[in-house]
């Protein structure tokens, strides 16, 4: 990591969203406050607040929802041409047992739901994520291994259920 600072190039880029970062939260922190002292108003400093988070609101589900069936589209979809080529000459019926298999990793979602029941909801949707994109490293495995293939697929419908 350390390496990667000697770049010129890195170390311009990073500079950049450092900055880029705090110009975006001063925004956050000083446009309320900018909006009390104009109107006086706490309703309008509410509501200027509440106008933040609309993008997040609005967008964060719609991209949430194609992200994640972008992913369980993306596997169905192209599974069945490794599994039918070489080295693994899969029949049809051997390839959709995959789909038996990726409801195991949809059964034991349960146990993430009560997770963010309790109040744990941020850290269950960040480890389902974090798990959503290393299934696709197994996933990637489909041409070498079945077995890996068959990680990642419990994997991915475990966390995509569990995120829902």
């Amino acid at each position: 990591m350390l390496g990667t600072l000697h770049n010129r190039d890195y170390r311009l880029i990073l500079t950049g969203q450092l900055l880029s970062s705090i110009g975006t939260w001063l925004l956050l922190v000083a446009a309320p406050f900018f909006v009390l002292r104009l109107t006086g108003s706490t309703m309008a400093t509410g509501l200027s607040m509440a106008a933040e988070t609309v993008p997040a609101v609005l967008l964060g589900p719609v991209a949430g929802a194609l992200f994640q069936f972008g992913c369980f589209g993306v596997l169905w979809g192209s599974v069945a041409l490794p599994l039918s080529a070489a080295p693994w000459h899969l029949s049809t019926s051997q390839i959709g047992l995959f789909g038996v298999v990726g409801a195991a990793g949809t059964l034991s979602a349960n146990g993430a739901g009560r997770l963010a029941d309790r109040g744990r909801a941020s850290t269950v949707t960040t480890v389902m994520l974090v798990l959503l994109v290393l299934s696709w490293a197994a996933i990637r495995a489909a041409p070498f291994s079945l077995v890996l293939l068959t990680v990642g697929i419990v994997v991915l419908d475990f966390a995509g259920q569990a995120l829902q």
